[in-house]
């Protein structure tokens, strides 16, 4: 399956499989059995079962499938709504790190929990890679942190990237090293890469797909018609962190529009109304 362009880094491999390695040190172990109940209610994502339908469909024992589906509804990946169970978000990343769903499936799924369109895989794979990060740094796991939905998971990811790029935070856990930029002076994206070891190039899709999750939830600093700006106010000047493009012009793919000049004169003319 083409992810698209420069899905491979030298040291780390492909994105899919960075993904993987990156999610598996925060999921629980999982038995067999454990991962075909899971199995079954990714195979619809968001449709209700009870666990009696589950062990008549894949066979198992009915004892053997209502403790574990109990267990795993503890454990957050599965959502118990009283005597029926679904998938989340959860389940299917959970499923993904054991290798027992691809990513086109994980991409299906996920697609129709979070509910979003007009995404790609690539997006979509950066995304669940630098969610792991985010929330490893914050001493969670796939258990007990809050991203079941798609704006939760998107805020996780910004805070990252703001707390990496804005502070200079060194994440414990980094996807792969080596991968320095030299001595010349980074923009936040570039500092961000190379904090976590990923390529530019993947980090910046997940950052865009983050960035469709949050619009509603953190409200840009400046709006205007063709850009929603995050920037931080700083002494004589300004720093922008963070760009939605709405023209989804090359600087926006490139580096997510730090570099755009339409942005800065729309930053400037909008600051120039209150001095």
């Amino acid at each position: 399956m083409s992810l698209g362009l420069h899905t491979d880094t030298p040291a780390c491999g492909s994105l899919i499989e960075i993904t993987r390695s990156a999610w598996k040190p925060l999921i629980p172990k999982l038995d067999g059995v454990s991962l075909k109940i899971m199995g079954f209610y990714a195979q619809e994502p968001g449709r209700e079962y009870t666990l009696y339908k589950v062990a008549r469909e894949t066979e198992l024992p009915l004892t053997t499938v209502y403790k574990k589906g109990r267990i795993l509804a503890s454990m957050r990946l599965l959502e118990c709504l009283g005597k029926t169970f679904r998938s989340n978000s959860k389940t299917c990343i959970a499923l993904y790190a054991y290798e027992a769903m691809g990513p086109r499936r994980l991409y299906e799924c996920l697609q129709t929990i979070w509910g979003f369109k007009g995404v790609s895989e690539l997006e979509l794979l950066s995304f669940l890679t630098l969610l792991a990060l985010a929330i490893s740094v914050r001493d969670l796991n796939i258990t007990n942190a809050n991203i079941c939905f798609f704006d939760e998971a998107s805020l996780h990811v910004i805070r990252l990237y703001r707390l990496v790029s804005l502070y200079g935070f060194k994440p414990g856990r980094v996807v792969c090293k080596g991968l320095g930029e030299g001595d010349k002076p980074l923009t936040p994206v570039e500092l961000f890469a190379k904090m976590i070891g990923l390529h530019r190039d993947l980090v910046i899709p997940g950052i865009r797909l983050a960035l469709k999750g949050i619009v509603d939830v953190m409200p840009p600093t400046i709006a205007v018609n063709r850009h929603r700006v995050w920037l931080r106010l700083e002494s004589g000047g300004y720093r922008v962190l963070l760009v939605d493009c709405n023209s989804n012009c090359k600087h926006y793919y490139e580096d997510l529009g730090l570099s755009c000049p339409a942005v800065h004169r729309d930053i400037e003319g909008v600051l120039s109304n209150y001095h």
